[in-house]
């Protein structure tokens, strides 16, 4: 899981830097990351993506790139469990609500790099 992480990570740069050199315009970047601080395995698929975050663990889950300036934190959100062998919903958030994710601005330049946290808890779990 973690060299799965890694390899998306990496792809991720490489395809950031690959639109710039094409481009010749700026990209600004969001990184999402989810904090499972509760009893359970989450299984994010959101962006495009799917990840499984262990409880205790934080891990990316997702982002965004634009042209000429920062995306933000885009799209929604859902979170599964496992309950007796099913896939269940867990959380959702649709559409994301930034002011329940933390800020990290990386780079402040005018397109910059944002990192937002979810740090979810067994009090948000269905």
């Amino acid at each position: 899981m973690k060299y799965k992480l890694i390899f998306l990570f990496a792809i991720s740069i490489f395809i950031q830097l690959f639109l710039i050199s094409c481009r010749g315009e700026e990209v600004g970047g969001s990184t999402y990351f989810l904090d499972n601080q509760s009893a359970y395995d989450l299984t994010s698929k959101s962006w495009g993506i799917e990840v499984i975050v262990n409880s205790g663990e934080k891990l990316e889950i997702g982002g965004a790139a634009s042209f000429g300036g920062n995306p933000g934190l885009v799209g929604q959100l859902v979170l599964y469990r496992d309950s007796l062998g099913t896939e269940i919903v867990a959380y959702e958030q649709i559409p994301v609500v930034e002011s329940l994710w933390l800020v990290d601005v990386i780079d402040d330049s005018q397109y910059g790099s944002i990192y937002y946290t979810l740090i979810v808890t067994d009090a948000m779990i269905k």
